[in-house]
């Protein structure tokens, strides 16, 4: 495949995994054979990166003129167009790579080498990108164990991604003791809360939180299941609290894992603690969801 030059492949070339995310037939294969390794030993299912970053999450295989966005947007974070390992030629031979989302999951040692036998190359860009893995022979099918990749039952991952529009609108003021649940629409109420979820089965949810306030200050995010077939009250069934760094910051992310039966909905709230010595200001409060499906 030398006849085509970094970020100049067709699409028709690959296989593809869902969004932007497009791979080789071969290095699909070995990403499937990882994946499947990886949660038979440690129970996590890899996920390549999705779009957080609203460049269109091409996290696999990149487009010259994508490349071009990526650098423009990210300066010195991204390669120069025409030199990403995400464009197929890399260090004057055929590469791809591939950005996996939740790789801090795993054990780096069973990471690496899983990886390894997979045909698989971690740790080769510098400054590290652990998250970064490549494919140095995307056009050879993988033989592992002296046969092809094995045929295993494929999960499917659904994601369900939701924002807080109020949050990412100028951001919400929340007094000590008051709260606010997740919505999609900026102009509903604090007391209305939009489902984070979709289909039915077993979920991995991941809120993202980013707030201002004082110093050693609290907040406290929780997400509640409701029974839609009745008027009950929501149960919480997780609650996770942030405290505010010395600078009045947080930023963090925090996962949750729980299936989700037919009739319910999932709901997520964060309350400022009754405690704090100040209003706290909340810029983001998202949601990724994703379903996996057998």
């Amino acid at each position: 495949m030398a006849k085509y030059k970094n970020g100049r492949f067709p699409l028709s070339l690959f296989e593809h995994l869902g969004d932007n995310i497009y791979l080789p037939p071969a290095t699909a294969a070995r990403w499937r054979g990882f994946r499947q390794d990886i949660f038979d030993e440690v129970g996590v299912w890899l996920r390549i990166t999705p779009d957080r970053s609203g460049l269109g999450g091409w996290n696999g295989y990149r487009p010259y003129d994508i490349q071009v966005k990526y650098k423009k947007a990210l300066g010195r974070l991204a390669s120069a167009a025409g030199f990403s390992s995400h464009g197929g030629r890399y260090l004057l031979r055929d590469f791809f790579a591939f950005d996996v989302d939740n790789w801090a999951q795993v054990p780096w040692e069973v990471f690496t080498r899983l990886a390894k036998k997979w045909g698989l190359k971690t740790n080769f860009v510098k400054p590290t990108e652990k998250w970064h893995v490549g494919d140095p022979n995307p056009w050879t099918m993988p033989n592992v164990g002296g046969s092809a990749a094995p045929a295993k039952k494929e999960i499917e991952v659904i994601a369900y991604r939701r924002e807080d529009k109020k949050s990412r609108s100028g951001g919400r003021t929340i007094a000590a003791g008051d709260g606010f649940w997740l919505h999609l629409d900026a102009s509903a109420t604090s007391s209305k809360a939009s489902n984070i979820v979709g289909g039915i089965g077993e979920y991995s949810i991941t809120t993202h939180i980013y707030a201002d306030g004082a110093p050693g200050d609290l907040v406290h995010v929780a997400l509640y299941w409701d029974d839609t077939k009745s008027a009950g009250a929501h149960s919480p069934h997780y609650t996770e609290t942030m405290v505010f760094d010395r600078d009045g910051r947080i930023r963090a992310s925090r996962e949750f894992k729980r299936g989700v039966a037919a009739g319910y909905a999932v709901y997520a709230r964060l309350n400022a603690d009754a405690g704090n010595k100040a209003p706290i200001k909340v810029t983001v409060f998202d949601t990724d969801a994703f379903l996996f499906k057998a």
